[in-house]
């Protein structure tokens, strides 16, 4: 993980965000800033991660890779 990454999930709580990703897929983003050395820990040691989305949703991107309006929601099975 670069230091651009590590910065990028320390300071905003998620991974791959801002102008460096443009397009850019938003996968998570942590409840709690306090979370962040446990999410880096988790993703420097995994080959491999998984998951299970509830939805996908398509919007507005503002600052900071915040979502500031939803274009679309599709809700997952």
């Amino acid at each position: 993980m670069s230091e651009g990454d590590k910065y990028d999930i320390k300071t905003f709580g998620s991974l791959l965000i801002g102008r460096r990703y443009d397009p850019h897929i938003t996968i998570t983003r942590l409840k709690r800033k306090e979370d962040a050395p446990k999410a880096i820990r988790i993703l420097g040691d995994s080959k491999r991660l998984s998951f299970s989305p509830k939805a996908l949703i398509l919007g507005y991107l503002g600052n900071h890779g915040a979502v500031t309006g939803i274009i679309e929601s599709f809700h997952l099975k």
